[in-house]
């Protein structure tokens, strides 16, 4: 089954945001924040932590948005 690349944008409302999480593909674990923007086919997302907003890099297909 093939699954199609997941991207979130910042113009998608908080409630929808909050149903998904980001996980790296390479060791399955939870990456920590609340997703502002995250796009699957490129790995690049966009987290608030602590207040704070942090970019990350995974770089292609490396990581993953599942619900939650």
């Amino acid at each position: 089954m093939i699954r199609a690349k997941l991207k979130i944008e910042s113009w998608h409302s908080s409630a929808a945001k909050a149903r998904f999480k980001i996980v790296r593909a390479d060791s399955c674990a939870d990456v920590p924040g609340k997703i502002v923007t995250a796009d699957e086919e490129s790995g690049e997302c966009l987290l608030s932590v602590d207040g704070e907003q942090k970019q990350l890099n995974f770089g292609p297909n490396g990581m993953r948005i599942i619900s939650r």
